[in-house]
């Protein structure tokens, strides 16, 4: 479980690269999606649970 966000690119493209092969997610969760506009752009963050 990755207990605090992950800011940009390179962070989540390390940890997906180190969870690569490790496992099978039978079930995923989307938590807490929050949707913020700044002017014609939005952002969505949100939190993945998932189990194997």
């Amino acid at each position: 479980m990755q207990e605090k966000r992950l800011d940009g690119f390179a962070a989540i493209s390390d940890l997906y690269e180190s969870l690569r092969g490790k496992g099978k997610v039978d079930k995923y969760e989307i938590k807490n999606p929050k949707v913020q506009l700044y002017g014609e752009t939005a952002i969505l963050t949100y939190n993945l649970e998932s189990w194997a």
